[in-house]
């Protein structure tokens, strides 16, 4: 029979005998599983492979919950597993390795540290462990130390030094028990600890510091934010620490905020010019509403560039908590939070651009992306590389008080683009949380996330978005003769597209018996009916007129 070949703006070709599958679910019953080990997985998190796909780590109780480890996996962009079923063992240490953080490491693989209880049950250390794009471990066995110094050191994060190694920050105890400082380590590319053991003094007054985040400085050094309670309730401070490990800026930070009542949970991206741009929870305005949205931005010289204390955000009533921001792709940054405002019992989401000049750029008080009913929070946002932003975050609207996954982007000027109150990833039966999201280099979006479909643990799982927002469409493409299969996974159903007639078409399960065949008089037959078959894996076999031979998979789910 005659097919033709026809341009799908859901399919892509493979040529010259390379079989490749494609495997994004469409389904957002079933989305991809990434790791299904025995008992919990944490929500992981993510970064991009630098070719479409995405490494994620998260700490894993398959061993015991009295002896959690680290463990990572690499999808491709067609959502095919690349390292070991359920993933790579970071970390398998005696006790707990919990809170894992990740960075890019500029070749393909990732740089992971993480909070590590192995030379005591009651007090964290720093580690750090590099993985290869194929999955190798690069640095000693179990990871190398960052920080052992006494009581604990915990909550890491870090961001790259730019020449393949990381600069960590975290909490520590080491001064006093009870109280709180920020510390900071270099390590190189080959897994060697660059400043002063276990790292040096971001901020050591006798207050409590904590929560701190990190972002370059754009010149191998990095800058420091965190929330610091030196004049009584917390306030916002930050440094910058070069790439030699000498403190730049006034001992103990600068003063990103200290206006009334609380200041807490900073974030904190780039402004591209050596400074960064600081976002968090404000209680100045207590007396008529519990917390806001304040930002401020810092040049390189520790000056602040904004107006003092900060630009209100939003100041809707009720709380605004959690803001997390992205570049616009200007200096500026566009800013989401978890919003109470139609009503303190039901949080929605909302979102702001700010100016590299500290001017608000949409709506007062933001532009919402979910108000729906229920809850929507715990948002994580990335660029959408065109001036726009891509939001994700776990949704009660459904299924009350069980979690779903949605997604929304908003361009530069703060229009909505996908459906209203957001595009569904994950609607599967139980709970799906904590969703993280990366960019996959070419107009979509990874989101991955922690879900307990099974009912007995979480698992990870993971789910493709297109630039159109909607789910990525799957299909097998096959080599040789620019032959292709859709949909695929499939109720059954499918359609063979080919340049060349079709002849026969033979199905196979996974012992090799032929469940299905068909030799193709009919020139009009290029489609099939297979919804006889149980859900499996298949293996099929077409054969074209010129006597070309093309193989690949079929998996049914009705």
């Amino acid at each position: 029979m005659k097919i033709t070949k026809t341009l799908l703006t859901i399919s892509f070709f493979l040529f010259k005998s390379i079989t490749c599958f494609a495997q994004w679910s469409t389904d957002t019953t079933i989305n991809n599983p990434i790791c299904i080990a025995q008992n919990d997985q944490s929500p992981p998190y993510t970064i991009s492979d630098g070719n479409g796909g995405t490494i994620m780590v998260w700490y894993d109780f398959r061993n015991g919950a009295s002896n959690i480890d680290i463990y990572a996996q690499r999808i491709d962009a067609n959502g095919v597993i690349q390292w070991v079923t359920d993933g790579i063992p970071i970390c398998t240490a005696v006790n707990n390795q919990e809170y894992p953080q990740i960075i890019p490491d500029g070749n393909g693989g990732a740089i992971i540290a993480w909070s590590d209880y192995r030379n005591s049950t009651f007090e964290y250390d720093i580690y750090a462990q590099k993985i290869n794009a194929a999955g190798l471990i690069q640095w000693a066995n179990n990871g190398v130390p960052i920080c052992t110094a006494a009581f604990d050191n915990h909550d890491p994060n870090m961001v790259s030094d730019g020449n393949g190694g990381a600069i960590i920050t975290w909490v520590d105890n080491r001064i006093l028990e009870n109280n709180l400082d920020i510390y900071a380590q270099s390590i190189n590319s080959s897994g060697i600890v660059q400043w002063a053991t276990d790292g040096i003094v971001i901020c050591g007054n006798t207050a409590q510091n904590q929560f701190p985040k990190i972002v370059s400085d754009g010149s191998n050094g990095a800058i420091i934010t965190w929330q610091d309670s030196r004049n009584g309730n917390f306030d916002i401070y930050a440094q910058r620490v070069n790439s030699s490990g000498i403190i730049q800026w006034t001992n103990n930070g600068v003063a990103i905020c200290t206006a009334p009542d609380s200041q807490s949970y900073p974030s904190i991206i780039s402004n591209n010019n050596g400074g960064a741009i600081i976002t968090w929870s404000d209680g100045r305005n207590s007396s008529t509403s519990a917390y806001d949205i304040f930002a401020q931005c810092i040049n390189s010289n520790g000056i602040v560039q904004w107006a003092v204390n900060g630009v209100t955000i939003c100041a809707s009533s009720n709380d605004q908590d959690s803001p997390e921001l992205v570049s616009d792709g200007n200096n500026g940054a566009i800013i989401t939070w978890t919003d109470y405002r139609i009503t303190a019992n039901s949080a929605d989401l909302y979102a702001q651009r700010i100016s590299s000049n500290g001017i608000v750029q949409w709506a007062a008080n933001g532009i919402a992306i979910s108000n729906t009913i229920n809850n929507q929070w715990l948002a994580n946002i990335i660029s959408d590389n065109n001036g726009g932003a891509i939001i994700t975050w776990q949704d009660e609207r459904l299924d009350f008080p069980s979690y779903d996954i949605y997604v929304q982007r908003i361009n530069f000027n703060g229009d909505l683009q996908w459906t209203t109150n957001g595009t569904p990833v994950s609607t599967a039966i139980n709970m799906q949380r904590k969703p993280s999201i990366l960019s996959d280099g070419n107009g979509g979006s990874i989101i991955t996330w922690a879900d307990f479909r099974s009912g007995t643990n979480y698992d990870i799982y993971a789910q493709k978005i297109n630039t159109s927002g909607t789910l990525s469409t799957d299909m097998y493409a096959v080599s040789n003769d620019s032959l292709y299969i859709f949909p695929n996974p499939s109720n059954g159903l499918i359609t063979i597209k080919s340049t060349e007639n079709i002849s026969y078409i033979y199905i196979t399960n996974q012992l090799g018996e032929i469940v299905y065949k068909n030799e193709c008089s009919n020139l009009n037959d290029k489609d099939f009916d297979l919804t006889n078959l149980s859900n499996g894996i298949y293996f099929y076999k077409v054969i074209t007129d010129s006597n070309k031979i093309s193989k690949g998979k079929i998996i049914i789910k009705h």
